[in-house]
């Protein structure tokens, strides 16, 4: 019976379209109230299950359309998600 059991990839689901749709929203607007939301959720999808850690690629080609190749001057396009890393790797 599964009905007792936490099943862990809907909250990996949910974090990872959060996290994605926090930088496509920042990649728009430049809020940065977006990109941090973005790296909270990307934070808590990598808490949730280590392969979390491949939503980098994504956001990876946000930053790359968004700002071509100067993306990694950008610090919400390379602090925030290497902070949220970091916070995966603590944990």
């Amino acid at each position: 019976f599964f009905g007792r059991a936490m099943f862990s990839d809907t909250l990996l689901l949910a974090f990872s379209v959060a996290a994605v749709l926090g930088y496509v929203a920042y990649a728009q607007t430049h809020s940065w109230p977006a990109a941090l939301g973005g790296a909270v959720a990307l934070a808590l999808a990598g808490l949730v299950k280590l392969p979390a850690v491949l939503l980098l690629g994504p956001l990876a080609v946000i930053a790359w359309l968004h700002r071509g190749t100067s993306w990694w001057r950008d610090p919400w396009y390379v602090a925030a998600p290497l902070a949220a890393i970091g916070a995966v790797g603590l944990w």
